[in-house]
């Protein structure tokens, strides 16, 4: 008996269709992806593989924050190291107006004859010999015996460089009076350069001589203050200051 046409065409496409079909299932069927056996090694290759990739991303990190943290931990480290000596509030390239000279020669107060002048015991060799001595003050000149402020100005003399105090004797350029006074400026570690400190108080006028101006600026300046605050002979007064 014989088939129809569009029968067999029927069944030729159904044939087609079953053999496409079995085709990928052909292809995925043998496929290692899924074996479990061949993947066990792949885990442990990751593994090993993992950890060389991650520091080679954080080592820049780390390596960052401690160029930033550099400065702080030497700032930490710092005070453990002993002090430094030149580590110090004062500095020892700046003189102290205080401080007493080079070159001065010591002596002892042995008696306050008047605001300008002193006798002393010379204990060191210098200039002036040794022994008991006069000095007349340098660049300032004080009231006389009978003179208004006489008193005044020598008992501040002597508040300043009492009897048995030690003085520091500086010279100028002259050495002596015509008196036979040796001529200097006397410093006291307590007080600094007496003669300054007389025409500061307004117990003493400026008096320049020609040859000796080591502190002429000085002397001068606290004179023109003296006279502008009206003390001691600037003023009206003798008795005492303020």
């Amino acid at each position: 008996m014989r088939r129809p046409a569009p029968f067999v065409a029927l069944l030729v496409l159904l044939a087609i269709a079953a053999t496409g079909c079995a085709e990928p299932a052909e292809e995925l069927a043998p496929t290692p992806l899924a074996q479990p056996v061949e993947v066990t090694d792949a885990p442990t290759e990751t593994a090993s593989a993992a950890p060389p990739s991650t520091p080679a991303v954080a080592t820049p990190d780390i390596e960052e924050s401690a160029a930033t943290e550099e400065p702080d931990d030497d700032g930490l480290a710092r005070p453990l190291a002993p002090p430094s000596p030149a580590a110090s509030s004062d500095r020892p390239d700046l003189p102290d107006p205080d401080a007493i000279p080079a070159g001065t020669q010591e002596a002892i107060v042995t008696w306050i004859i008047d605001g300008d002048t002193i006798d002393v015991e010379v204990t060191e060799p210098g200039d002036v010999p040794f022994g008991d001595q006069r000095i007349r003050l340098l660049e300032i000149d004080t009231p006389e015996r009978d003179e208004e402020c006489y008193e005044t100005a020598t008992d501040l003399l002597a508040e300043l460089i009492p009897v048995g105090s030690r003085v520091y004797l500086e010279r100028d350029t002259e050495d002596v009076d015509p008196n036979g006074r040796y001529l200097r400026y006397v410093w006291s570690e307590a007080e600094g350069l007496v003669n300054l400190d007389m025409v500061a108080e307004g117990m003493a006028a400026a008096f320049v001589f020609p040859l000796n101006r080591l502190h002429e600026v000085e002397v001068e300046t606290a004179e023109a203050n003296a006279q502008d605050l009206g003390l001691g002979i600037w003023g009206s007064y003798c008795d005492g200051r303020p």
